[in-house]
């Protein structure tokens, strides 16, 4: 499992001196020998288990056991929302072999090169993306402001009643999608 979660390093990287060609050619040697490893994709769907999405079983924002939570209503948007986004899509860019990198780049690639998503899913996941990222992004500003860490921790009592049935939403399409690479 270590050597699962390491090998995410050798998935992200991106040269930025020497030569770029050595980088590609490396990166699409362990993308072909990573995506004909049906152990090593089995570990890395396995890890999914590992980044729950922030919903209970009825659908409803909720934090996970085990998290010591900052706020009395708080979710750690990083490990429970933006995680396991980033970890379902960099799992099937390995399994189709495609050599994007960042999250956006790969949702869209995801969906115009493979069927495993429609461009409306891709659309979903793009703007969940970016919603929570921004969330987090303010949550982090207040902290700072206030003297506090800027961590992955929001707390749901700052957010207006529309931000937070859009983080629901938001989370309910990222756990079908983490569902349906689990499946794939």
């Amino acid at each position: 499992v270590k050597r699962v979660q390491q090998t995410n390093i050798w998935l992200d990287f991106y040269p930025v001196a020497g030569n770029p060609e050595l980088a590609q050619t490396l990166g699409q040697r362990v993308r072909s020998t990573l995506s004909s490893a049906p152990l090593f994709m089995n570990e890395m769907a396995a890890l999914l288990d590992e980044l729950p999405v922030a919903l209970d079983r009825f659908g409803r924002i909720a934090s996970h056991p085990g998290l010591a939570a900052p706020y009395d209503q708080a979710i750690d948007l990083k490990r429970q929302g933006l995680m396991p986004l980033i970890s379902a899509a960099r799992l099937l860019c390995v399994r189709y072999q495609r050599r994007e990198i960042g999250t956006r780049e790969r949702l869209t690639a995801l969906a115009h090169f493979t069927r495993t998503l429609t461009k409306e899913q891709s659309n979903l996941l793009l703007a969940a993306f970016s919603r929570m990222q921004h969330l987090l992004l303010e949550q982090q500003r207040h902290n700072k402001s206030h003297g506090q860490t800027a961590d992955g921790w929001v707390d749901l009592r700052r957010l207006r009643d529309d931000e937070r049935l859009l983080l629901k939403f938001d989370l309910q399409q990222i756990k079908a999608f983490v569902n349906q690479v689990k499946r794939l």
